[in-house]
């Protein structure tokens, strides 16, 4: 799903080490799930958790 109409999207860089910080800083839903996905796929992959 694309953005609201009132939605302003900001890209920010954020170090793969600081994932977990990402996640718990996070106040978006859609972003928040984003998160915790690739937080799931690089332990399944990598066992980093």
């Amino acid at each position: 799903s694309g953005p609201d109409e009132d939605e302003r999207i900001e890209i920010v860089p954020w170090p793969l080490a600081r994932l977990d910080d990402a996640i718990e800083q996070c106040e978006d839903a859609k972003s928040l799930i984003a998160l915790l996905w690739l937080a799931g796929q690089r332990q399944l992959a990598y066992g980093v958790p």
